[in-house]
């Protein structure tokens, strides 16, 4: 550690360590400071393909490979990671006292080979693998250390530092503040809401578990509509005034949490959180089978309010990132990816900043406006979800809504990675963003009938196919009819085609992006999917079985339905 840097961000966790990457690469003097140390536990554990699409663009674009790696299930495989070979989300619809039946599963399925799987993290080994490899870019690194004092000077600010052999004062022009919900940063300038603004109100009880059943055994077997194996996604069940995340790893541990809205479930401290936990899960016999012989073999960690916010993410000489400025909720995993849209569009402007001299807020008052704005979308979208979870089908329709996000999500950040004013799920289409306002009024209303509710949502979803096309997926089932609805990712050839007919819809309606558009970076994607598959077919050409490429991704062929062949398009 010296005394003088360019940038010092504190905290280690993937924000930290990915951010601190890339400031390296670009050049600058980077220390990152982290108060405890790794491996540690942490949440936050699925991946998007949105995700995939810019941790690929950010590894890229700053010559880090590693970050390329991480987002795709054989690349973490190659660095010896923990993580698990991501298919799908799969969603369940829960009565009290009755088993969930096939008809009310939904299932959207994740990029595919070559371009996927995406992954579930254990994220102890991803942080720790990432913060690893921070010397060999350059970047100085302190554990156990904590942050006592900033200070502002004319020409930068200097940071007090506690550590085992005393006190250090390190000088920097900049400070990313990356340490989560107890940001420093936020609490030394006050810059937290006391009340927060959003809509999400929901509390947690999570842990680690061995034990916890495949899905396929306690419901029968394959369902009839879904390609994939029930387990190998990031799974849901979803109940009135609430939702339980379920997400394996390959070494036999899976993360679980139950997430409870707080006016229609509040904390009673007296019970303890285990107590509470498997009471809750008495109440549902597909939950209750579903864990039934699970071990916990961590504490179980429970949370009041889970969502906090921040007046500002900006201050003289700082920044907040997306952990440590504001959080809705874990439904549809959004966190790391407002994490990666907001590295890719800071360190452009700080690698300018650093040329130019000039760290003022103003220059990074777009970075805070885009995660304002994402944030808005995200709660409104989990917000809605769980107001929908009353009524099957109303829960069904909205749930399209978060489908037709991903794809425009998706999409804009394949052709604007890193650009300012192209948010994530669907906030940048004005048309898009008061729609999904809309439902959420009417998810919001008290009173009335549910299946006239669900119809008017389905009415607004219909529209949709003039403003986004399905692009890179189809429906596969009866989509606007009661009953269970799988949305699937096509071939290869087809997604190209998709993608081309969505940018030519989308640039015909908001032609003031059409400057933005980043056309190398979506080619090389496909250039990249392209190579991926040249090189299974290379490596697995001779196993007519391919019993090779199953066994290097593991069990994800394990419970499959028979009917579909996953190399089909691979091998064509």
């Amino acid at each position: 550690m010296e005394n003088s840097y360019d940038i010092v961000v504190i905290g280690s966790g993937i924000a930290g360590a990915s951010v601190a990457l890339c400031l390296g690469r670009v050049g600058a003097r980077t220390l990152v400071v982290e108060r405890k140390s790794h491996p540690r536990f942490a949440i936050g554990e699925s991946t998007l393909p949105t995700t995939s699409i810019l941790l690929r663009h950010l590894g890229r674009a700053y010559g880090v490979p590693e970050l390329a790696q991480v987002c795709h299930y054989v690349g973490c495989k190659q660095n010896g990671l923990t993580a698990w070979p991501k298919q799908h989300f799969w969603f369940a619809y829960n009565h009290e006292g009755r088993p969930v039946s096939p008809d009310e599963e939904l299932m959207l399925e994740t990029l595919l080979l070559p371009q996927g799987p995406d992954c579930h993290w254990m994220r102890a080994d991803v942080d720790g693998f990432l913060t690893s490899r921070l010397p060999a870019y350059g970047v100085d690194y302190t554990d156990h250390t904590e942050v006592v004092d900033f200070d502002t000077r004319a020409d930068g600010v200097e940071l007090r530092l506690r550590r085992a052999d005393g006190e250090h004062v390190v000088r920097a022009k900049y400070v990313v503040d990356a340490s989560g919900h107890a940001s420093f940063l936020a609490d030394k300038f006050d810059l937290r809401d006391p009340v927060p603004r959003l809509k999400t109100n929901t509390r947690v009880i999570f842990s680690h578990f061995r034990n916890v059943r495949p899905t396929n055994d306690l419901l029968g077997g394959p369902h009839a509509n879904f390609r994939f194996n029930r387990f190998n996604g990031t799974q849901h069940h979803v109940f009135h005034g609430g939702w339980m995340w379920i997400i394996p790893f390959d070494n036999g541990v899976t993360s679980v949490g139950l997430v409870l809205d707080r006016d229609a479930y509040p904390l009673d401290p007296s019970t303890p959180p285990k107590d509470e936990f498997w009471r809750f899960i008495e109440r549902f016999p597909t939950v209750r089978e579903h864990l039934r012989g699970a071990e916990a073999i961590r504490e179980y960690n429970r949370t009041d309010r889970v969502q906090f916010t921040s007046k500002t993410i900006l201050g003289e000489r700082f920044i907040l990132t997306p952990h440590a400025a504001g959080f809705v909720d874990a439904l549809y995993s959004s966190g790391v990816l407002l994490t990666c849209a907001f590295i890719a569009r800071f360190i452009p402007l700080a690698r300018q900043a650093l040329a130019d001299g000039d760290f003022s807020p103003e220059r990074f008052r777009g970075v805070e406006r885009d995660f304002f704005g994402e944030l808005e979308q995200v709660d409104r979208l989990v917000s809605g979800s769980i107001r929908a979870s009353r009524h099957r089908e109303v829960h069904k329709q909205f749930w399209k809504t978060w489908v037709y996000a991903s794809f425009a999500q998706a999409a804009s950040k394949l052709l604007h990675p890193d650009a300012l004013g192209i948010q994530l799920y669907g906030g940048s289409i004005p048309a898009f963003r008061r729609d999904v306002a809309r439902m959420h009024e009417i998810v919001s209303e008290e009173g009335g009938d549910e299946l006239e509710r669900a119809a008017r949502l389905r009415e607004i979803i219909t529209g949709w196919h003039e403003q986004i096309s399905y692009g890179m997926v189809h429906v596969f089932g009866e989509p606007d009819v009661g009953g269970s609805l799988c949305i699937t990712a096509p071939d290869f050839k087809q997604s190209r085609e998709r993608l081309s007919a969505f940018l030519q819809n989308h640039a015909a309606k908001y032609p003031e992006h059409l400057p933005k558009l980043d056309l190398q970076h979506a080619t090389a994607w496909v250039k990249e999917g392209s190579k991926h598959r040249e090189n299974y077919v290379a490596t697995y050409a001779n196993e007519n079985d391919t019993s090779a490429l199953r066994r290097s991704l593991g069990v994800i062929f394990e419970g499959a339905n028979p009917s579909f062949d996953y190399f089909t398009d691979l091998r064509s």
